[in-house]
């Protein structure tokens, strides 16, 4: 192999690795970093678009917020039954701004 075709994989392989690069971060779910969580067992009352609401406080949902429905299966915000049960992991976000939700495992009933 010549030098300019030694050159010219060089430089298409360095092309093709600085497209990809930039999409590995967004593929993986662990690549987001997020400011120290909280978790908590709470009795979700009601939701809108945006917010779920717990003992009258607003907990914002995120873009990427997780729903996981009792048997372990994805849900989405507008399939969360409320009331209901919930373990949600949050971090607090700019003073002055709701907590920020990330998860939100809807938890089973037991019946008393």
């Amino acid at each position: 192999m010549t030098i300019s075709k030694k050159i010219a994989v060089i430089c298409l392989i360095l092309a093709v690795a600085s497209l990809t690069v930039p999409v590995f971060p967004a593929l993986a779910a662990s690549g987001v970093e997020y400011p120290p969580l909280s978790e908590r067992d709470v009795w979700i009352e009601s939701r809108d678009d945006n917010f779920i609401y717990v003992e009258g406080a607003a907990y914002q949902i995120q873009r990427d917020t997780s729903f996981i429905s009792p048997d372990g299966g994805r849900t989405t915000l507008w399939n969360l039954p409320v009331p209901c049960k919930a373990r949600i992991k949050y971090f607090f976000g700019p003073e002055g701004t709701p907590p920020q939700v990330i998860e939100i495992n809807i938890l089973p009933v037991i019946p008393e």
